[in-house]
């Protein structure tokens, strides 16, 4: 039945769940930090997938554009022709009578 025995027992209970609630916020605070950091990183990464899907995007998108006008102009090109080929029949047929 020593009280001295049990109050310094108390105390250096005491302490030590000090001690280990110091350690426990100290790692929570870097815990925060990591996590932070990791949703900044995941944030920029998306940022940069998504920039490089549209750059990539947008070249498709001008690839077939330049496709487009160029088979139109090859269109315009034989309907042209078509047109000449047409006047011709038509003018060598009115010959032939």
């Amino acid at each position: 039945m020593c009280l001295y025995v049990c109050v310094c027992t108390q105390v250096r209970s005491t302490e030590e769940n000090l001690t280990l609630a110091r350690h426990w916020l100290a790692d929570s605070a870097r815990l925060r930090k990591a996590i932070r950091h990791a949703m900044t990183t995941a944030r920029t990464l998306e940022h940069d997938a998504a920039r490089t899907l549209n750059v990539a995007m947008l070249a498709k998108l001008n690839s077939t554009e330049h496709l487009k006008e160029n088979i139109n102009a090859q269109l315009a090109k034989v309907g042209g022709n078509e047109a000449t080929v047409t006047h011709a029949q038509a003018f060598m047929h009115a010959c032939r009578f």
